[in-house]
């Protein structure tokens, strides 16, 4: 099991139990193949939703995090949404939780 987990987009998601989570999109490499001329070429399909469980650790600074699992979390960049697909799964997920994200996702994402 690979214990390192690269979020290209991210957020945490703090939870109603005082905990939080990595919330974001990760990297798919199987799905870089796909053939330009295919109708679903989209680039987001290389990516998928992920959630991690709670977080015991994180590094503002260098994107740096270690969940209660024990896996590596590195998230890349500022907190970002290209096409709100953190946030639609969040609330598909979620539902009605009274969910929030720690930052906000940066202007143009």
């Amino acid at each position: 099991m690979d214990n390192k987990i690269t979020l290209f987009h991210w957020n945490i998601l703090e939870l109603p139990d005082n905990q939080a989570i990595f919330v974001g999109l990760q990297h798919r490499p199987e799905r870089d193949n796909i053939q330009k001329h295919d109708i679903t070429a989209d680039i987001l399909l290389n990516y998928s939703f992920r959630q991690s469980t709670a977080i015991q650790l994180f590094d503002e600074i260098t994107g740096q995090g270690v969940t209660r699992s024990g896996r590596q979390y590195h998230c890349l960049g500022l907190p970002s949404d290209p096409k709100n697909l953190i946030r639609m799964m969040v609330k598909l997920k979620f539902g009605l939780l009274p969910c929030r994200f720690r930052y906000e996702f940066k202007q143009n994402s």
